[in-house]
């Protein structure tokens, strides 16, 4: 499997949960989408390191 095809996939299963525990966090769901999309920007940036992670969701929920 291609590396940005781990971003994609990871981004399909769990962009809106991502989203819907930011909007939880700040009360904002434009800025609960933001934080998100900046998160898998980053993921995009270096798609072989984040590929390799153990435990990517837990990557995007730090960043």
């Amino acid at each position: 499997m291609e590396d940005d095809d781990v971003v994609g996939e990871v981004y399909a299963g769990c962009f809106n949960g991502l989203v819907v525990q930011l909007y939880a966090m700040t009360g904002d769901l434009h800025e609960a989408q933001e934080a998100v999309q900046e998160a898998f920007v980053r993921a995009l940036a270096d798609p072989q390191r984040f590929a390799e992670l153990d435990n990517p969701v837990a990557w995007l929920r730090r960043g």
